[in-house]
């Protein structure tokens, strides 16, 4: 088929374009990763603040009397 030999040349030219750009793809990711983990983290600290300052009693033991 004629179509085969343009889908292999395609996919050879993607793979040859990933293989050429792997280290920017790459740094890119741990770019986004660590913007993300920086996000999730300051995301968490400041619900924890919020919680905090709306329930000052929360994380203290209860007491069963």
């Amino acid at each position: 088929m004629e179509n085969d030999g343009e889908q292999n040349k395609d996919d050879n030219n993607a793979i040859k374009y990933l293989e050429f750009n792997k280290d920017k793809i790459l740094d890119l990711a741990e770019k986004h990763y660590e913007n993300l983990l920086e996000a999730l983290t300051d995301n968490v600290k400041d619900t924890a603040i919020t919680d905090s300052y709306s329930n000052p009693t929360l994380g203290l033991p209860r007491s069963h009397y």
